[in-house]
């Protein structure tokens, strides 16, 4: 009865060694491994990086265009008004008009042209009046030196009618020093569309781009998911194999830093439970042992108290009563040591007195020879 009472006290103590471990709720995707968890996220990264390639040089390729076309006219528009008056000018305006394809044309107040270089076809520069000209010269004084313009020219073919864009900028200078310096206007004309040629050019190369890199990413996903999930399934089934007992089983790492831990963790988990294991035997042969002998002494004066007349005396009735108590301090102790092995109870040390503890040793061990 006194047993039962202190296992039910015990369990009052510490419920919670008892209950279950709260299930974690998984999501809809928990079930997948880390190999498809990689092909995954490596496909929508290369899809992402597949469409940003397509926006941007297929559907914004004609906004970009026109804006890196607009502010490389104005730079050589100012550029040429800087070096207006070098010796090698002409040379210098021949060189950008073949490099960049464009058309450079300097005119004077009245509309009247100074210097003209370039032949690109369609240019609007060649189709303008000098009335025109001038018209666009004071513009350019009234917007503070500057003057911007766009033109659409209708061309036509057999085949389609073709719209063309150009522009053109112009910028005031003056050209001569000093007394003789007249000023003059430098105007850069060029073509900024269409551009169909081009993203017919890009959308090929995408294509082609587009089938290459899902290819290879398809490989390399694969290989770089084998080699990162191959270890991780060695070392699961190694740890089942722990779970059954095999307590001799080896984790082994991989290329990966990581895992080659996770792997050393393992092992030193499995040698301390290959200690636990052989302390928990050790341990039960000891308990076993100690509950054997007053066991032993109690069936031993018993069955001498019920064959033999005149021994159910008041001493071996004590013996009896005495090993039933050491019986029950051994099952007290084994319940005390669970409960400091759970942190249900802090120890609290007594003093141990060997002298009495080792007489009554003496005292019990010709009794229990008999």
């Amino acid at each position: 009865m006194k047993l039962w009472q202190s296992r039910k006290a015990m369990q009052t103590e510490t419920p919670t060694e008892s209950s279950p471990a709260p299930q974690h709720k998984q999501s809809r995707f928990s079930h997948l491994g880390i190999r498809w968890r990689l092909v995954g996220s490596f496909a929508m990264f290369v899809a992402l990086l597949l469409m940003l390639l397509w926006l941007l040089q297929i559907v914004f390729l004609e906004s970009f265009y026109k804006s890196i076309k607009t502010s490389s006219i104005k730079n050589t528009a100012e550029e040429v008004a800087a070096s207006i008056n070098d010796e090698n000018f002409y040379t210098e305006v021949n060189r950008l008009t073949r490099q960049d394809l464009i058309c450079v044309h300097i005119i004077r107040e009245d509309g009247t042209p100074v210097l003209t270089s370039g032949n690109q076809p369609s240019c609007i520069l060649h189709m303008l009046l000098t009335d025109q000209a001038a018209l666009l010269f004071r513009q350019a004084q009234e917007n503070g030196g500057t003057v911007l313009e766009n033109y659409q020219l209708l061309e036509l073919s057999p085949a389609q009618a073709a719209s063309t864009e150009q522009l053109l900028y112009g910028i005031l200078t003056t050209r001569g020093e000093d007394e003789g310096a007249e000023p003059v206007m430098v105007m850069v004309d060029a073509t900024i569309t269409p551009i169909n040629t081009t993203v017919e050019t890009l959308r090929a190369q995408l294509v082609i781009i587009t089938v290459i890199m899902t290819a290879f990413s398809i490989l390399l996903v694969l290989l770089l998911s084998s080699m990162i999930s191959r270890p991780i399934t060695r070392i699961t089934k190694s740890a089942k194999q722990l779970a059954t007992g095999d307590y001799g089983t080896q984790f082994t790492g991989g290329t990966y830093r990581e895992v080659t831990e996770l792997a050393d963790t393992l092992n030193y988990a499995s040698r301390e439970l290959s200690k636990v294991e052989h302390l928990r035997q050790e341990f039960i042969a000891n308990v076993s042992h100690d509950l054997r002998t007053p066991l032993t002494m109690i069936t031993g004066y018993a069955e001498v108290m019920r064959d033999l007349p005149g021994e159910n005396t008041p001493e071996n009735v004590q013996i009896i009563i005495d090993e039933a108590r050491r019986l029950t301090d051994l099952v007290n102790d084994l319940l005390n040591l669970s409960r400091l092995q759970s942190g249900a109870q802090t120890p609290e040390p007594e003093p141990l007195y060997i002298t009495k503890m080792i007489r009554g040793i003496m005292w019990r061990w010709p009794t229990g020879c008999a």
